[in-house]
Formats: C-alpha cells, structure tokens, sequence
C-alpha cells in the first residue's frame, strides 16, 4: 500500500461492476441491504421495504404511499420491475444483487455508464 492510487484501482473503484471483485463487492452489498431492510426476514425485498427507508428517514407512515415524490416513486417501480425477473413483486437474492451493481449497465431505462480508457482516467 504505497497510498496512491493507480489509473487500475481508480477504475475498480469508480466501476466496482467492471473489476475481477465485482461479484464479491455485489454479495457484500446484498447482505448489507438485505440485513437493514428486510422487515419481515424472508431473504427476499419488496419495492416498500427496499424504498421504505426514505418515508421512515421522514417520518411517514410507510403503509401509504402518499407524501411520496410521484417521479421518485415512478423511477423507483420502474427500475425494481426491471430488475424483478420472476415478476413476483419482491427481489431474491439474484436480483437484488444485480439491482444493487448490475452486471451491464442496462438499468431499464435511465442513462448508461461508459467504460473509461486508461487515457481517460489519466486526465
């Protein structure tokens, strides 16, 4: 640890998804969500408990959804329901994994990350 950071790491670090410890960065992560949001400890997140955070920091009623930022909330269904493969309402451990770092940048919709060059990072 020389305490800089090379054009490598840098690119690890802005593109986790893209670096050879993507896939334990995505179980890392899965778990730290899973383990603050899953109310009802089934393994598995539905849209309310995964979003339900920002009604809570608030301190809404998280049984409605009134208050909500109505294109907030439409972002949010969208990109769960993309992410949602099976359709059944709530995210498994797969898909909460990709939903949190997905393996390509399709999200269903939104804007698309680039891979950056070395000559890129450099500037």
């Amino acid at each position: 640890a020389d305490g800089q950071v090379a054009p490598s790491e840098l690119h690890a670090l802005l593109f986790p998804e893209w670096s050879g410890r993507a896939d334990a960065f995505r179980a890392f992560l899965r778990e730290r969500v899973r383990a603050a949001h899953d109310a009802d400890a089934d393994g598995r997140l539905t849209r309310r408990e995964l979003y339900g955070w920002r009604q809570r920091l608030r301190g809404e009623d998280t049984a409605e959804d009134e208050g909500e930022d109505e294109g907030l909330a439409a972002e949010d269904a969208q990109r769960f329901e993309w992410h949602d493969g099976d359709g059944d309402g709530a995210l498994d451990e797969d898909e909460l994994g990709e939903f949190l770092l997905p393996r390509s940048t399709a999200d269903g919709g939104g804007e698309t990350l680039q891979e950056l060059t070395r000559e890129e990072l450099r500037r």
